[in-house]
């Protein structure tokens, strides 16, 4: 019964979302580029993608996803480095076809990079959270807020750099990669820097980032960090009454839309985007850093319960 509902689910989305794309293109024959009605289409072809490859995320197997992830990413990159070495020689002008299929590839490529980031945030958490407990400065353990705010400094000088890189006039030509490179890079500074404050955001607001603590012994040779738990963990593991996940997974595909489409996507003075952008990248970072453990439950629901089990026996000693 619920594959049959996921079924229906992913057939009525995808449906919508090739409704949308022809949609789109059938405006590009009829209206200017520039024009109102293309950026209305667009912004519904983009939000439509969007929500196909979010809800998709929840419907199919991750180790499926993670490979169709892959296969566009690198196929759009490919497209990409051959789009842009055409201005270097003389061709002809490109048909319409393979531009709608240019931006069906990049409307997909885009709309991967919210959910597959979230994805490999929480599988990395499962896979190097035991090293990183044991990452210590003399003997103290660095706590992930910390190492947040050090992402979060490390976004201002990059943002600096940008700010610098895009008054040079071949920067914003010829070498366009490179200010597109570093606002990628300036993204992935907030996003994460605000995800491992907000995780961590107990022990930031007591001003926790340096901690002296005893190593923990692993004799069962299992992640001992999630499995070999103690009162003092039980605050990291608490979600927010108010499921936070879902409505920072829908502002992270909104904030990538505006970071990578720009004034197509919103049509407003673009010094004003940019601000928009950044501040919803780092409020995103926050909502899915609060209620990790709930997104973890999703693509681990057999170690979920487990933790879920120990929590609670921890919370019934502590009474």
């Amino acid at each position: 019964m619920k594959k049959r509902i996921k079924l229906v689910i992913f057939i009525a989305i995808l449906l919508f979302t090739i409704a949308a794309l022809i949609n789109f293109y059938s405006f590009r024959v009829r209206f200017e580029r520039t024009s109102l009605e293309m950026t209305y289409s667009k912004q519904i072809a983009i939000i439509s993608t969007n929500i196909f490859f979010l809800v998709l995320m929840f419907l199919i197997n991750s180790k499926i996803y993670k490979k169709i992830f892959k296969f566009f990413i690198i196929f759009s990159i490919a497209l990409w480095i051959y789009v842009h070495s055409l201005q270097f020689y003389d061709h002809e002008p490109l048909p319409m076809w393979f531009w709608n299929f240019w931006d069906t590839i990049i409307f997909m490529a885009f709309s991967f990079l919210a959910p597959a980031l979230i994805f490999y945030i929480i599988y990395y958490i499962h896979k190097t959270t035991e090293r990183f407990e044991e990452s210590k400065i003399r003997g103290y353990h660095i706590h992930e807020g910390f190492a947040g705010i050090i992402l979060l400094l490390s976004a201002f000088f990059l943002w600096i750099l940008l700010t610098f890189v895009t008054q040079i006039e071949i920067m914003l030509k010829e070498l366009s990669f490179v200010p597109a490179i570093i606002r990628i890079l300036l993204f992935l500074f907030i996003f994460c820097g605000s995800f491992l404050i907000f995780r961590d955001w107990d022990d930031v607001k007591q001003l926790k980032f340096l901690e002296k603590k005893e190593k923990r012994e692993n004799p069962d040779n299992v992640n001992y960090v999630f499995l070999n738990l103690t009162e003092n963990d039980i605050h990291f593991f608490k979600a927010p009454k108010i499921p936070y996940f879902p409505f920072g997974m829908l502002l992270t595909s909104f904030t990538i839309d505006i970071i990578v489409f720009g004034t197509g996507f919103l049509p407003i003075d673009p010094s004003v985007l940019i601000i928009i952008g950044y501040v919803c990248c780092f409020i995103s970072g926050a909502f899915l850093g609060r209620d990790w453990f709930r997104i973890f439950k999703i693509f681990y629901p057999q170690l979920h319960s487990q933790i879920s089990v120990l929590l609670d026996n921890l919370k019934s000693q502590s009474k």
